[in-house]
């Protein structure tokens, strides 16, 4: 606009001083200055309405279609099961309890970014660094149904537990290096621990290793055929929560670990439903679009009629003692053990 508003104004100098007086010079200049005023007021208004009707179209009619396609995150924070959990809450429960043995989960918001993209603010604890600290918070980015991982949460490799697709190794320079550790270790230490075993064992054996210590048995890893990934039985009893819908208790029997008041060893059964119901919870009210082949292959097996749980390796908390009789009394049965941590009191 100004690059033609210049070469009129050089035409208008350029004019006969004869033709156009001053006076009539600065007069045609103003009003050729509020013709051109103008035309950009009305451009500028067309172009503005267009912007204002694009951000509309984009995000009360495209946006809300684009995300129809996807878990909706938002909603699941909104729908309630019972008076105290959303479905939010219960997806993360099942989620934490089944693949994330070393948090526990706490709380959640959900913030909706549009398009199908949401961020979650997860708040979990580390339940190898003591009661007293502050909960660990982490953003969780989903976009359109993609798979979100939690910096904090998903950090801690399980490193003992080996697949049961080949012959066991029994790592014997690695348990050794482990009991020096351990045998060097004040008599007041907690130690956080991963033992794998030679072959799968029964879930009531697991429990028989613990029978006279049953608050050290943190975690069950479970065996699935084509199951690569971890996922278990959170065996804590502060991991409990209560269930108070009964529908969803119904379709999901002993979902709810509100009940884990120990005796393992009469509550085998339980159990395994309990695995069951968590694996089939999960599956169906999926937070991630995404085929997740490590849960599609667990629910497969689990839901044949002679479904039994098997278990590859525990996790643990102990004291030196516990640590060291349960080695000795269990010794031929370990093909691996790995400390992830040692709180010293």
């Amino acid at each position: 606009m100004s690059d033609k508003w210049d070469e009129i104004q050089k035409d208008i100098s350029e004019l006969d001083d004869g033709i156009f007086d001053d006076s009539q010079v600065l007069e045609l200049s103003r009003i050729i200055d509020n013709e051109l005023n103008k035309k950009a007021k009305k451009a500028s208004r067309k172009t503005i309405i267009y912007l204002i009707a694009i951000v509309v179209i984009l995000y009360f009619i495209i946006s809300p279609i684009v995300k129809l396609g996807y878990p909706n995150p938002k909603k699941f924070e909104k729908e309630m099961i019972g008076e105290y959990w959303s479905k939010m809450d219960m997806i993360l429960e099942a989620e934490f309890n089944l693949s994330k043995p070393y948090f526990r989960y706490r709380d959640s918001q959900v913030k909706d970014l549009g398009f199908g993209n949401y961020e979650i603010n997860l708040m979990t604890h580390d339940k190898t660094a003591g009661a007293m600290r502050n909960p660990d918070v982490c953003a969780v980015d989903i976009s359109r149904g993609g798979n979100g991982y939690c910096d904090t949460a998903d950090s801690l490799a399980i490193n003992a537990f080996q697949y049961h697709n080949h012959d066991v190794i029994v790592n014997t320079e690695n348990i050794n290096r482990t009991l020096d550790i351990v045998n060097g270790l004040p008599d007041s230490a907690a130690i956080f621990s991963e033992t794998a075993f030679i072959d799968l064992q029964k879930l009531y054996d697991v429990f028989k290793m613990f029978e006279d210590n049953e608050d050290d048995l943190m975690y069950v890893n479970v065996y699935g055929k084509h199951c690569n990934n971890i996922l278990g039985i959170t065996m804590e009893r502060m991991q409990g929560y209560v269930i108070e819908d009964e529908k969803t208790n119904l379709k999901y029997p002993n979902l709810s670990q509100g009940l884990n008041n120990g005796d393992y060893l009469n509550r085998v059964d339980e159990y395994t439903q309990h695995f069951k119901s968590t694996v089939n919870y999960l599956y169906n009210n999926k937070l991630y679009s995404v085929d997740d082949l490590n849960l599609r292959n667990m629910r497969k097996y689990v839901n044949k009629k002679d479904f039994e749980v098997e278990s590859k390796g525990v996790i643990s908390k102990m004291s030196k003692k516990e640590f060291l009789d349960f080695y000795e009394n269990n010794k031929e049965l370990i093909s691996d053990i790995h400390i992830e941590d040692i709180n010293l009191y």
